[in-house]
């Protein structure tokens, strides 16, 4: 058998190619700071000329351009209106009506609109009648009618599916 000669310390010629890649990366990096660096200098130039023109525009009186800030603020707001509605009022008011014979499958609050539809299903429809009737005498909501109804006759002992609409009184803060 013939021993294996290993040379380690074995170093060979640099290609060219490497050279021939440094200089091209480093002219690329270059070309492309200076763009950035003329970009950053046009963009100064814009923003110096937007705050001159809304200072002449504020100087004559005229109403200023709407910023981001201003969405931001009606964005709380309608977020406010929204956590300061009496929720827990017309809850309550929803379950003060319940009875054996009703049972309600869907509550559909529309804030926009103050509306309120119900979806469920009674046993009769004197029962939906009576139903609708307590609904009607709530201090959260008026104007209680059915919007929709339908027989069911495969759901067992509810025989009424429906939907009721109703008027949602809340005073706004």
């Amino acid at each position: 058998m013939k021993p294996l000669a290993l040379d380690f310390l074995a170093v060979r010629a640099p290609s060219r190619w490497g050279g021939i890649l440094l200089v091209l990366g480093l002219a690329l990096c270059t070309g492309a700071g200076a763009a950035f660096w003329q970009m950053q200098q046009q963009r100064q130039s814009l923003e110096l000329s937007v705050a001159e023109l809304s200072a002449q525009r504020s100087v004559r009186g005229a109403r200023p351009v709407a910023s981001k800030v201003d969405d931001k603020t009606r964005a709380l707001g309608v977020v406010s209106e929204r956590i300061s509605v009496p929720w827990e009022r017309l809850f309550q008011d929803v379950e003060s009506c319940d009875g054996p014979d009703v049972a309600l499958l869907q509550l559909q609050p529309n804030i926009t609109q103050r509306q309120v539809m119900l979806m469920g299903e009674a046993r009769d429809r004197l029962s939906l009648e009576a139903y609708m009737k307590r609904l009607d005498q709530t201090a959260s909501l008026e104007g209680v009618h059915l919007a929709q109804h339908n027989q069911a006759p495969d759901s067992g002992p509810w025989a009424v599916r429906f939907a009721i609409t109703a008027r949602w009184l809340y005073s706004s803060p």
